[in-house]
Protein backbone atom coordinates (compact mmCIF):
# COMPACT_ATOMS: atom_id res chain seq x y z
CA UNK A 1 0.00 0.00 0.00
CA UNK A 2 2.97 2.34 0.70
CA UNK A 3 4.15 1.83 -2.75
CA UNK A 4 0.80 3.25 -4.39
CA UNK A 5 1.88 6.89 -5.58
CA UNK A 6 -1.34 7.90 -4.81
CA UNK A 7 -1.75 6.92 -1.04
CA UNK A 8 2.03 8.28 -0.20
CA UNK A 9 1.02 11.65 -1.35
CA UNK A 10 -2.29 11.78 0.60
CA UNK A 11 -1.04 10.18 3.42
CA UNK A 12 1.94 13.06 3.50
CA UNK A 13 -0.84 15.64 2.66
CA UNK A 14 -2.55 14.25 5.83
CA UNK A 15 0.26 14.25 8.22
CA UNK A 16 1.42 17.63 7.16
CA UNK A 17 -2.46 18.75 8.46
CA UNK A 18 -1.72 17.13 11.94
CA UNK A 19 1.57 18.96 12.06
CA UNK A 20 -0.35 21.80 10.99
CA UNK A 21 -2.37 21.03 14.03
CA UNK A 22 -0.36 20.51 16.93
CA UNK A 23 2.63 22.74 16.19
CA UNK A 24 1.23 25.48 18.73
CA UNK A 25 0.76 23.26 21.44
CA UNK A 26 3.87 20.90 22.87
CA UNK A 27 1.60 18.95 24.82
CA UNK A 28 1.09 17.25 21.68
CA UNK A 29 4.43 15.46 21.56
CA UNK A 30 3.39 12.22 21.33
CA UNK A 31 1.65 12.72 17.81
CA UNK A 32 4.36 14.50 16.51
CA UNK A 33 6.37 11.59 17.63
CA UNK A 34 3.75 9.06 15.47
CA UNK A 35 3.97 11.25 12.62
CA UNK A 36 7.42 11.25 12.64
CA UNK A 37 7.87 7.67 12.48
CA UNK A 38 5.09 7.32 9.45
CA UNK A 39 7.03 9.78 7.99
CA UNK A 40 10.20 8.08 8.58
CA UNK A 41 8.38 5.04 6.77
CA UNK A 42 7.20 6.91 3.99
CA UNK A 43 10.52 7.79 3.39
CA UNK A 44 11.96 4.53 3.54
CA UNK A 45 9.34 2.52 1.26
CA UNK A 46 8.70 5.84 -1.07
CA UNK A 47 9.77 4.94 -4.84
CA UNK A 48 8.84 7.70 -6.61
CA UNK A 49 5.93 9.36 -5.24
CA UNK A 50 6.27 11.43 -2.71
CA UNK A 51 9.27 12.14 -3.50
CA UNK A 52 12.12 11.75 -1.51
CA UNK A 53 12.43 15.89 -1.69
CA UNK A 54 8.98 16.09 -0.02
CA UNK A 55 9.33 13.43 2.54
CA UNK A 56 12.62 15.23 3.80
CA UNK A 57 11.08 18.55 3.70
CA UNK A 58 8.35 17.57 5.76
CA UNK A 59 10.70 15.81 8.17
CA UNK A 60 12.21 19.15 8.77
CA UNK A 61 9.40 21.27 9.38
CA UNK A 62 9.09 18.52 12.14
CA UNK A 63 11.84 19.38 13.62
CA UNK A 64 11.88 23.05 13.14
CA UNK A 65 8.14 21.85 15.36
CA UNK A 66 10.46 20.07 17.83
CA UNK A 67 12.60 22.60 18.03
CA UNK A 68 10.20 25.56 18.57
CA UNK A 69 8.61 23.69 21.54
CA UNK A 70 12.15 23.51 22.54
CA UNK A 71 12.55 26.67 23.10
CA UNK A 72 9.04 27.54 24.44
CA UNK A 73 9.67 25.22 27.27
CA UNK A 74 13.12 26.75 27.93
CA UNK A 75 11.78 30.10 27.85
CA UNK A 76 8.75 28.77 30.48
CA UNK A 77 11.23 26.79 32.84
CA UNK A 78 14.29 29.92 32.90
CA UNK A 79 11.39 32.57 33.35
CA UNK A 80 10.07 30.57 36.34
CA UNK A 81 13.59 29.64 37.59
CA UNK A 82 15.36 32.48 36.71
CA UNK A 83 18.61 31.96 34.90
CA UNK A 84 20.89 33.29 38.33
CA UNK A 85 19.13 30.63 40.02
CA UNK A 86 19.80 27.91 37.36
CA UNK A 87 23.04 29.02 36.92
CA UNK A 88 23.67 28.31 40.88
CA UNK A 89 22.74 24.58 40.92
CA UNK A 90 25.83 24.47 38.45
CA UNK A 91 28.07 27.25 40.19
CA UNK A 92 29.18 25.11 43.37
CA UNK A 93 32.89 25.07 44.74
CA UNK A 94 34.98 22.15 43.88
CA UNK A 95 35.21 20.73 47.08
CA UNK A 96 31.51 19.89 46.51
CA UNK A 97 31.78 18.34 42.70
CA UNK A 98 32.24 14.96 44.34
CA UNK A 99 28.64 15.30 45.96
CA UNK A 100 27.06 17.03 42.75
CA UNK A 101 28.32 13.73 40.37
CA UNK A 102 28.31 10.66 42.74
CA UNK A 103 26.81 7.63 40.88
CA UNK A 104 25.84 7.37 37.98
CA UNK A 105 22.46 8.32 37.90
CA UNK A 106 23.95 12.11 38.15
CA UNK A 107 26.83 11.28 35.13
CA UNK A 108 23.54 10.23 32.90
CA UNK A 109 21.58 13.21 33.63
CA UNK A 110 24.58 15.39 32.94
CA UNK A 111 25.67 13.87 29.89
CA UNK A 112 22.32 13.94 28.22
CA UNK A 113 21.31 17.29 29.50
CA UNK A 114 25.06 18.33 27.65
CA UNK A 115 23.71 16.24 24.47
CA UNK A 116 20.70 18.26 24.55
CA UNK A 117 22.44 21.92 25.25
CA UNK A 118 24.96 20.17 21.86
CA UNK A 119 22.23 19.29 19.58
CA UNK A 120 20.26 22.75 20.20
CA UNK A 121 23.04 25.18 20.19
CA UNK A 122 22.18 29.06 20.19
CA UNK A 123 22.73 30.61 16.45
CA UNK A 124 25.53 32.90 17.89
CA UNK A 125 26.80 33.08 21.53
CA UNK A 126 28.13 36.79 21.18
CA UNK A 127 23.83 37.94 19.87
CA UNK A 128 22.47 36.47 23.37
CA UNK A 129 21.65 37.96 26.14
CA UNK A 130 24.49 38.81 28.84
CA UNK A 131 22.81 36.45 31.63
CA UNK A 132 22.02 33.52 28.87
CA UNK A 133 25.59 34.15 27.94
CA UNK A 134 27.21 34.30 30.91
CA UNK A 135 24.98 30.82 31.66
CA UNK A 136 26.73 29.24 29.10
CA UNK A 137 30.06 29.92 29.73
CA UNK A 138 29.63 29.03 33.10
CA UNK A 139 27.92 25.73 32.30
CA UNK A 140 31.40 25.13 29.98
CA UNK A 141 33.22 26.13 33.03
CA UNK A 142 31.66 23.23 34.97
CA UNK A 143 32.20 20.67 32.89
CA UNK A 144 35.62 21.15 31.95
CA UNK A 145 36.21 20.76 35.59
CA UNK A 146 34.07 17.84 36.07
CA UNK A 147 35.73 16.41 33.27
CA UNK A 148 38.14 14.25 35.13
CA UNK A 149 35.71 13.01 37.43
CA UNK A 150 33.50 11.67 34.66
CA UNK A 151 36.26 10.02 33.56
CA UNK A 152 36.63 8.36 36.64
CA UNK A 153 33.33 7.33 37.12
CA UNK A 154 32.39 6.34 33.32
CA UNK A 155 35.01 3.69 33.88
CA UNK A 156 34.08 2.64 36.68
CA UNK A 157 30.59 2.58 35.82
CA UNK A 158 29.78 2.92 32.63
CA UNK A 159 26.17 2.27 32.82
CA UNK A 160 25.68 6.16 33.54
CA UNK A 161 27.16 7.19 29.76
CA UNK A 162 25.76 4.05 27.98
CA UNK A 163 22.59 5.11 29.21
CA UNK A 164 22.59 8.70 28.37
CA UNK A 165 24.10 7.72 24.83
CA UNK A 166 20.78 5.32 24.35
CA UNK A 167 18.48 8.02 25.25
CA UNK A 168 19.89 10.27 23.30
CA UNK A 169 19.60 8.06 20.07
CA UNK A 170 16.95 5.08 20.85
CA UNK A 171 18.56 3.01 18.20
CA UNK A 172 21.86 2.75 20.04
CA UNK A 173 22.57 -0.45 22.31
CA UNK A 174 25.58 0.93 24.52
CA UNK A 175 26.98 -1.91 26.81
CA UNK A 176 30.07 -3.04 28.34
CA UNK A 177 32.82 -1.11 29.98
CA UNK A 178 35.26 1.90 28.97
CA UNK A 179 38.88 2.33 29.47
CA UNK A 180 41.18 5.42 29.22
CA UNK A 181 42.77 6.39 25.78
CA UNK A 182 46.30 5.80 26.17
CA UNK A 183 47.18 8.90 23.42
CA UNK A 184 44.77 11.44 24.80
CA UNK A 185 43.76 10.86 28.39
CA UNK A 186 41.03 12.94 28.12
CA UNK A 187 39.24 10.64 26.35
CA UNK A 188 38.00 7.17 26.42
CA UNK A 189 37.00 4.23 24.68
CA UNK A 190 35.48 1.53 24.06
CA UNK A 191 36.73 -1.75 25.95
CA UNK A 192 37.74 -4.59 23.79
CA UNK A 193 37.01 -7.82 24.61
CA UNK A 194 40.54 -9.65 23.68
CA UNK A 195 38.53 -13.08 23.62
CA UNK A 196 36.93 -11.90 20.69
CA UNK A 197 37.92 -12.54 17.33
Amino acid sequence: IFEDPGFGDQLLKTLDGKLATIESSWNAHCSLDTIVTIGLRILSLSKGAPSVEQVVSFLCRCREVASKWFEQLNKIFTASLGWKAKDATYDVECRHMAAMLQDSQDLSCLIRSSVILRETPPPELDSLPCDIRATLISVEKVRHRLEKRMLGLITKDPSGRNDAIQKSGSSLKMTGSWTENSKDKRRLQKHRDNNRG
